[in-house]
C-alpha cells in the first residue's frame, strides 16, 4: 500500500472495493467486500464517497483492498503520514489486530521511528550513500 491510496473519488468505499474484485477476480463478492470494511472499521462508511472519507478513512479504505486476496504479507509505505494524532493510533491499533488477529506480516516503510516504537517488532535500516556524477 502506498502513502497516498489511489482511490476513484466519485465511487462509494463498497464500490471501490467492488472494482478492485472485479480486477482481481473478474467477479464480486459484496459480503466479502462487507467483511473487509468490517475488518477495518469502514462499515458505517460503505455508501460514503471516497471523496469525503477522511485521509484516515482513505488509509483504511485502502487497507480494506489490500487485504480482499487474504496476503501473508503487508507492505506499507508511511501508512501513517498525515494523520492527526487520533487517526494514527487508530491505524495502529488495526495494524497490531491485523498481524494478532490473522496472523499477516507487516512490513512499514516510514522515517517515523518513534511511531514504529509502538508497533515493530524487528528493525531494518537502509542507508543510501550519495554519489555525485561529474
Amino acid at each position: 500500500m502506498i502513502e497516498m491510496p489511489a482511490l476513484y473519488p466519485d465511487m462509494t468505499a463498497l464500490q471501490n472495493i467492488f472494482i478492485q474484485q472485479i480486477q482481481y477476480d473478474g467477479c464480486k463478492d459484496a459480503s466479502k467486500a462487507v467483511d473487509m470494511l468490517q475488518k477495518v472499521g469502514l462499515e458505517a462508511q460503505e455508501n460514503k464517497k471516497a471523496r469525503h472519507l477522511s485521509l484516515g478513512m482513505k488509509q483504511r479504505l485502502a487497507l480494506a483492498i489490500a487485504l480482499l486476496n487474504n496476503p501473508e504479507l503487508l507492505i506499507l509505505d508511511e501508512p501513517v503520514n498525515g494523520l492527526d494524532p487520533m487517526g494514527i493510533i487508530e491505524i495502529r491499533e488495526l495494524l497490531l489486530s491485523l498481524n494478532q488477529s490473522y496472523g499477516i506480516t507487516i512490513i512499514v516503510s516510514s522515517h517515523n521511528l518513534s511511531e514504529l516504537e509502538h508497533i515493530a517488532t524487528h528493525y531494518g535500516f537502509l542507508h543510501i550513500a550519495a554519489y555525485s556524477f561529474y
